[in-house]
């Protein structure tokens, strides 16, 4: 399996249920297992089909289908919103960008190389001026790396 090393070559189902402190396995309708957290509330899983919406704009449909995957908790998340780019690109530009022009709703996470999406009103809004500060820091760095390596090319 794909985790089989990292975990000591046993597979991910058997490292999760030898972890019973911290993981559940439940049982879906459809034969596969979901893994939920001990002490996570049972919820259902978030929607990924489109959401009924009356909303004229693409901005408006785009704010609404974002919103109906954000957790209620406040936490951010992964938002996958299929064909945004075909949908929604020519007049919103990309899912990220979109959301970061709407601070007034959303408050995006930088996470690893992707990002994660939270309300505006939730906890994450508290720490959005740390997350604009450490995105300047890495624009700064990748800038400074772009020109270091123009200067030495300059010279080879």
């Amino acid at each position: 399996e794909r985790y089989g090393a990292p975990l000591g070559g046993i597979g991910m189902r058997m490292f999760l249920e030898q972890h019973p402190e911290v993981f559940r396995l439940v049982p879906d309708k459809s034969g596969k297992w979901l893994v939920r957290l001990v002490g996570e509330e049972e919820r259902p899983a978030r929607p990924m089909a489109r959401p009924t919406t009356n909303a004229c704009s693409p901005a408006e449909r785009g704010i609404a289908e974002i919103r109906a995957q954000l957790d209620a908790s406040g936490a951010p998340i992964y938002v996958s919103i299929p064909d945004w780019n075909r949908r929604y690109a020519r007049h919103l530009g990309q899912l990220r960008t979109f959301a970061e022009s709407r601070p007034d709703l959303f408050v995006v996470v930088p996470c690893g190389r992707g990002f994660r999406i939270a309300p505006a009103d939730g906890v994450w809004a508290a720490h959005r001026g740390a997350l604009a500060a450490h995105m300047a820091l890495r624009r700064l760095q990748a800038e400074s790396l772009v020109a270091s390596a123009q200067y030495l090319a300059a010279f080879c």
